[in-house]
């Protein structure tokens, strides 16, 4: 399918590879209790929601255009889900990261207090 044709022209069938593939990137990096196919499902509304939006006036391949919109359609339906705020995964990474950090120059697991201090943060935080 090249830029020039129409979005309403797109037959989502086509492109359903692309929705397999993007489902299997993620399916990698969630809890065992996300399904691939549920993943599918969802990407398979974000293809046609794309189908439906694309412009190809503006120069970009369909499946450029369509990927995102699939990946965006997992994610949302993931964050709709997660009942942990983003920012506390973040700080939760950041911990790990940091106690990973001082195991490698330690060479020992860290207490509380390492890590708490190489995060700049109070011990009772």
């Amino acid at each position: 399918m090249n830029a020039s044709q129409q979005g309403s022209n797109v037959d989502p069938l086509d492109y359903y590879p692309l929705v397999a593939r993007v489902a299997g990137q993620l399916v990698t990096r969630l809890p065992c209790s996300i399904e691939r196919a549920e993943l599918i499902n969802v990407g398979f509304i974000g293809l046609l929601e794309s189908g439906r939006r694309f412009n190809p006036a503006l120069g970009v391949a369909f499946s450029a255009y369509a990927e995102l919109r699939i990946r965006g359609a997992m994610i949302d339906f993931l964050r709709k889900f997660d009942w942990v705020p983003r920012n506390v995964r973040r700080r939760a990474e950041h911990l790990e990261k940091t106690k990973h950090l001082l195991f490698q120059r330690m060479g020992v697991f860290p207490s509380d207090k390492d890590i708490a201090e190489q995060m700049g943060i109070s011990l009772s935080d």
